[in-house]
């Protein structure tokens, strides 16, 4: 029960009566599920998207059904996630991850490559004088030697391979299809960050510095982290005593890797650029990923949004001599139609906050922010396959 417990908040812990591990983490499970339901803004819609998802019918015992269900990592994500769902979020770009081989040109023009990812990623020593085969379905690559072997199997649907050797060690890597290739990837899935509790953090005490709590991994592409430190103490003038006290806040630090895009949404709250470039080194390091940097938003990219938006709700414009900012809340308001816009149509975009559709009946508005490291602001607490399909549409209107 002690190594459950330093996956779990000492204040968490004592809230619970418990007699054994699985009660435990059952009672934390339900601390967290409760805590959304009943106090994060957005938290019931996403308690209802939570019982769809697990086909549960709405009850009383909704949140006790979804614990039994639900993975205390998976619990973790859904708080932490909407924790900073609707702050600015920072984007970086990376360096595409080393690519082993592509499927195809093996046997082939991949040949040297294939036997390069056997030698040097599993020492194998024999592959270097192996027989490459492909089977007629093209779905098995093996190398022989002698009583040594080596043999992929690829699942395209699943996005990932199995490599089987023939001294009894399994490797599990992952496929994606780029320009028409499967091509072959080292596997996030490996790393030991992922488990069902989230990091053994919590037997210590926080500290002024990053730490990882959680490692979720939301799909192939897709890998969701979160850091949590204690922030710096502020300091609050109370009314009532007409006194200063000190209060001590936890920050955190949310990021979302998109493999696919080779992109990164970094989402702090309660943190410095100093704790920002920390994050982004332990990603580099434990995620093999390299020349990580910031993405800039410009005049130009706003007014690439503008233009593909279906409503602008609010622009704020610098110019020589005054900002203007136009705010349109009504249902059917658009600052672009605002009488006064024409006056203000030379000035360079500041921020601006636009409309998208999500699906054919949902629409969510979101803020970008001019800089050389360029924000961007989802303005409601999406659930995360929803943020996940504006994400992809704003980065194809800015053309990232």
């Amino acid at each position: 029960m002690a190594e459950v417990a330093k996956h779990i908040p000492q204040g968490v812990i004592k809230r619970i009566s418990f007699k054994n591990e699985n009660e435990l983490v059952f009672g934390a499970k339900k601390v967290y599920m409760e805590h959304i339901h009943n106090n994060m803004r957005g938290g019931k819609k996403f308690i209802e998207y939570l019982e769809q998802i697990y086909e549960i019918e709405p009850s009383e015992n909704s949140i006790e059904e979804l614990c039994e269900k639900m993975k205390l990592a998976e619990v973790y994500y859904y708080f932490t996630y909407l924790h900073t769902a609707t702050r600015s979020t920072l984007i970086f770009k990376f360096k595409e991850p080393y690519l082993f081989f592509s499927w195809g040109d093996v046997p082939g023009n991949d040949d040297e490559q294939f036997i390069e990812f056997l030698t040097e990623e599993f020492g194998l020593g024999w592959a270097e004088n192996a027989k490459i085969l492909k089977s007629d379905d093209d779905r098995i690559i093996s190398a022989h030697v002698d009583g040594d072997s080596a043999e992929m199997t690829i699942d395209e649907k699943e996005g990932k391979t199995t490599l089987k050797l023939s001294d009894g060690r399994t490797y599990n890597l992952t496929v994606r299809k780029e320009d028409d290739k499967l091509n072959i990837y080292k596997n996030s899935d490996d790393s030991e960050l992922f488990g069902d509790f989230g990091q053994p953090i919590w037997s210590q005490e926080l500290e002024d510095k990053p730490k990882l709590w959680l490692c979720y991994k939301e799909d192939t592409d897709h890998v969701f982290l979160t850091f949590i430190f204690i922030a710096k103490e502020k300091l609050d003038f109370d009314p009532i005593y007409q006194d200063f006290s000190r209060r001590t806040e936890t920050g955190i630090i949310n990021c979302r890797i998109h493999f696919d895009d080779r992109m990164i949404e970094v989402t702090p709250k309660n943190a410095g650029d100093d704790f920002v470039e920390e994050v982004i080194e332990y990603i580099k390091e434990e995620f093999d990923i390299s020349q990580i940097t910031p993405i800039s938003i410009d005049d130009q990219n706003i007014r690439e949004f503008d233009q593909n938006v279906l409503q602008v709700t609010h622009e704020k414009r610098e110019g020589e001599d005054a900002t203007t900012a136009l705010t349109r809340a009504n249902e059917d308001g658009d600052t672009r139609n605002d009488v006064f816009h024409i006056n203000i149509e030379d000035r360079d975009f500041k921020k601006e906050h636009g409309v998208l559709e999500i699906n054919s009946t949902d629409r969510a508005i979101i803020g970008l922010t001019r800089d050389e490291k360029g924000k961007i602001q989802f303005k409601s607490n999406l659930v995360p396959a929803d943020r996940m399909v504006l994400f992809h549409k704003l980065k194809n209107i800015l053309r990232w």
